[in-house]
């Protein structure tokens, strides 16, 4: 939290896409097929692009945001519920069935981020 009070989040996201750039792309020269990228229609590649920027730069900013305003421990718990939005949006959207294990735990997953927030507000 107090190194978001002190940078902007975008520095931050830039500083987090050039490092993880520079962890991975060695990986990728070594095991990867990094010539199958030429393959792809220009098109797409800048569809790809445009894509993970807008969806990184959102996510992370908001994030960030959050952080800087909720704090820590209550923005990192609610981060947790986005595989239960996943569910729920290949539920809506494609049809897909949810377990009753999943049901189960995203009821866990749900009251865990309330008890979070309550334990928060009462410190």
């Amino acid at each position: 939290k107090q190194i978001v009070q002190k940078i902007h989040p975008l520095v931050i996201i830039a500083c987090v896409t050039l490092l993880a750039c520079l962890i991975f792309l060695p990986l990728v020269l070594v095991f990867g097929h990094i010539h199958k990228i030429l393959e792809v229609e220009t098109k797409t590649i800048f569809l790809l692009l445009g894509a993970s920027a807008v969806s990184l730069g959102a996510g992370d900013s908001l994030y960030y945001y959050a952080i800087r305003h909720l704090g820590a421990s209550i923005s990192t718990s609610f981060l947790l519920i986005t595989p239960l939005i996943a569910c729920v949006l290949a539920f809506f959207i494609l049809g897909e069935l949810l377990t009753t294990g999943q049901m189960l735990f995203s009821v866990i997953l749900i009251v865990g981020c309330l008890l979070t927030v309550r334990v928060k507000r009462e410190t």
